[in-house]
């Protein structure tokens, strides 16, 4: 894998390519989908890019403008032409750097809508795969928006009140659509265009469990002639569940790589494609990215290698500091981005300032390497080889960056890995720790955990107050309570076989431990978070074990575990920010 910026130097687009040992004359670009389908798909799209560069076919998949590692926010003008434009950047960028001459587009539900409108605007390809693509624009923006109402109709009026979304803005699932983004999403409609803009590319259009065969969108791209071959795949009904729920649609992926290489044809040898230095272009893990007031950030992927190899961005300022070192932690399965792709925004505007960081990915999680999923068992987030590939990633920075210091920070499970790591190594002078659940490897209370959220997220009252108000479908919400139930169930099993498994701590003599030495600590709750209990347990009553200049607990009212809404994420933004650059500071804003 070769990560690389490519695009726009006014804003630069992050993906990563996939080279085969030998290549064919026919590459791929895959076009994810967007806001909360893109967290737990990311990772199957790893997979299923390896998969098409193992039998030869080489593979590039990016983050839109504005979202993931891109640069750009969600709210920023012209989105989806710059959405466009990037998958014309995407196909060039394959070229250069493999020597291919025909590029097919891999696009997954929105994703395969702006393949799809991209073609039709006159985008020249040699193939068009459409996987689970919703009928148009306003379809993918209505279940977008449905679960977003899922999710925030049960939680608490903010304290104090959230400000309003600019006009015409709306929140789907953390992030902002602002009434021209949702005006051009809207406009995209495939079957109302009745002809190819040009000679048509051969077409593979996979339908979801829960599409009719011979649907609007369907018809019309068989009416517009060409080679369309139109069927049903297994697998969508658990890719877009929770991500640590998700598992890829292996036989998709299969149907895919098969269609694909049949378009390459029988010759797997193409002169000068990937890794001939003659036919590729220079790629680039680093970028120079421009943020507010004229500062530039400077971005770079690395590898950290070891048993599993470790991948991560590193953000620096123009000029090197003494400051401690920001390492961001993965929330479970979400990758280095963050929470509502809040550790980019942390990174770039505390580099702004003049801090440096590393925004992570452990194993098995993001880009790193490890197991492709599912997270068939949460335990997984917290056992020990987490806090140890944390410690590897400190001292890759050290001997590789000068770094000395550290400031640790998680969400969950990341933050159970913050307070691990921060008791053994002393360079760590800080550590957040948002909505954590536990702060010692326990799975009989993991379980318990798991069952007071399932308890408090699917009450009877609660389902039936949201199905009434059309905030909560009956038929996904039954699909999202046997999954949950049945990842409860197997825990109980499990632990109900081999007995509780801790490694043993006394969290009071811990926290004493880092209060004395001088650490830093924050820890950060949502009001109605189960983790809260833990912690009063673990203090006998008392949430707030210390008190003085190195301890501070800070409750907000009104966020889920994720610090959704959007409102949330900015007073979380705004407490990390002090805690990170001192009270009071302002960071420039990120683009």
């Amino acid at each position: 894998m070769q990560p690389l910026w490519f695009g726009p130097a006014t804003e630069p687009i992050f993906g990563t390519l996939h080279e085969p040992v030998s290549a064919r004359d026919l590459g791929a670009v895959v076009c994810a989908s967007a806001g909360f389908e893109t967290v737990g798909t990311h990772r199957s799209l790893r997979l299923l890019a390896g998969q098409l560069a193992a039998s030869g076919v080489p593979t590039l998949r990016f983050d839109w403008p504005g979202t993931g590692d891109s640069s750009g926010v969600m709210d920023d003008p012209g989105r989806v032409p710059a959405w466009l434009a990037s998958v014309a950047s995407a196909i060039d960028v394959l070229r250069e750097a493999t020597g291919v001459r025909r590029v097919a587009l891999v696009g997954v539900r929105l994703g395969a809508l702006l393949a799809l409108e991209a073609v039709d605007r006159g985008l020249d390809v040699d193939g068009l795969v459409l996987l689970f693509m919703p009928e148009k624009g306003e379809q993918w923006l209505r279940e977008a928006r449905a679960r977003h109402r899922m999710g925030v109709a049960a939680l608490a009026a903010p304290d104090p009140p959230a400000p309003a979304l600019p006009e015409g803005a709306w929140e789907v699932n953390g992030l902002m659509l602002t009434r021209e983004t949702r005006e051009a999403l809207t406009a995209l409609d495939p079957a109302a265009r009745e002809t190819w803009p040009r000679e048509p590319p051969p077409v593979l259009l996979l339908r979801s469990e829960t599409q009719p065969p011979n649907g609007r969108c369907e018809s019309a791209l068989v009416a517009r002639g060409g080679s369309v071959e139109a069927t049903g795949a297994p697998g969508y009904a658990m890719w877009m569940v929770e991500p640590a729920q998700v598992q890829p649609p292996r036989a998709a992926f299969d149907r895919i790589e098969r269609w694909i290489v049949e378009r390459a044809g029988d010759d797997p040898g193409l002169p000068g494609a990937a890794g001939s230095p003659g036919h590729r272009a220079a790629l680039s893990a680093a970028c120079a990215l421009p943020c507010a007031d004229g500062v530039t950030v400077h971005e770079e992927a690395i590898q950290i290698p070891g048993p599993t190899a470790l991948r991560g961005i590193v953000a620096r300022p123009q000029a090197p500091t003494e400051r401690p070192w920001v390492v961001l932690l993965n929330s479970g399965p979400v990758r280095r981005v963050g929470p509502n792709r809040l550790w980019v925004r942390c990174a770039r505007a505390w580099a702004a300032a003049g801090v440096s960081s590393l925004r992570l990915d452990g194993r098995s999680m993001g880009d790193s390497d490890g197991e492709p999923g599912p997270y068939a068992d949460p335990e997984q987030f917290y056992e020990p080889h987490v806090a140890e590939d944390v410690q590897r990633a400190l001292t890759r920075l050290e001997s590789d960056h000068g770094a000395r210091e550290f400031i640790l920070i998680g969400l969950c499970s990341g933050a159970t890995a913050s307070f691990q790591t921060a008791l053994r190594n002393p360079a760590v002078r800080g550590c957040a720790m948002i909505n954590t659940q536990v702060l010692f490897w326990d799975r009989e209370h993991l379980a318990a955990a798991s069952e007071a959220r399932l308890r408090s997220a699917f009450a009877p009252s609660r389902l039936l107050r949201r199905a009434r108000r059309g905030d909560f479908p009956l038929r996904r919400g039954l699909d999202l309570v046997r999954t949950r139930l049945g990842g409860v169930v197997g825990r109980r099993l499990r632990l109900g076989r081999t007995g509780p498994s801790a490694i043993p701590g006394d969290v009071g003599a811990a926290f004493d431990q880092l209060v004395s030495g001088g650490v830093r600590v924050l820890l950060v709750y949502s009001q109605e978070d189960p983790g809260i209990a833990y912690l009063e347990r673990s203090f006998g009553g008392d949430s707030t074990p210390h008190r003085g200049t190195t301890f501070d607990r800070r409750v907000f009212v009104g966020p889920d575990h994720t610090f959704q809404p959007i409102w949330a994420q900015q007073r979380l933004y705004e407490q990390l920010t002090d805690f990170v650059l001192g009270p009071g500071s302002a960071a420039a804003s990120p683009r």
